[in-house]
């Protein structure tokens, strides 16, 4: 995995989501979180996430697809965290495109880039173990 900030206009496919509620987690809880998620690979310009959309112009994105209609390469997951603070519900976003923030995005590469046809349906597991650090790989 790599740990660093990722371009909105890298993501070519729509988000997939995963709830935790960790008022009602035990820390054994995470000790192995395994996520199963089915995206639709719906290609549009970018897959901007909503703070973005309005600042990127795809006629001058230099990631944007530029063949609609042809396959397009995947590299990998990105993954990331939005946590809802308090009752009021403050968001602390560590989305592409959300301000900048020390936990960064988590790239998982593949070995070799998968060509996807527009319209797939792309099964994924992403499983993430804990070890001694309380970190995961």
């Amino acid at each position: 995995s790599v740990l660093d900030y990722v371009d909105p206009r890298c993501l070519c496919l729509p988000a997939a989501k995963h709830s935790f509620d960790l008022q009602r987690l035990g820390p054994g809880d995470l000790e192995l979180v395994k996520l199963e998620f089915e995206v639709s690979a719906n290609f549009c310009a970018h897959a901007s996430t909503p703070s973005t959309a309005s600042t990127l112009r795809p006629q001058q994105d230099e990631y944007a697809i530029s063949r609609m209609g042809s396959p397009v390469p995947v590299h990998g997951l990105c993954c990331w965290f939005d946590a809802v603070l308090g009752p009021n519900g403050g968001v602390l976003s560590t989305a592409p495109g959300a301000p900048a923030t020390h936990w960064y995005q988590t790239r998982f590469l593949v070995q070799r880039p998968l060509l996807v046809e527009p319209g797939a349906q792309l099964k994924c597991c992403l499983e993430l173990i804990a070890h001694a650090r309380r970190s995961y790989f």
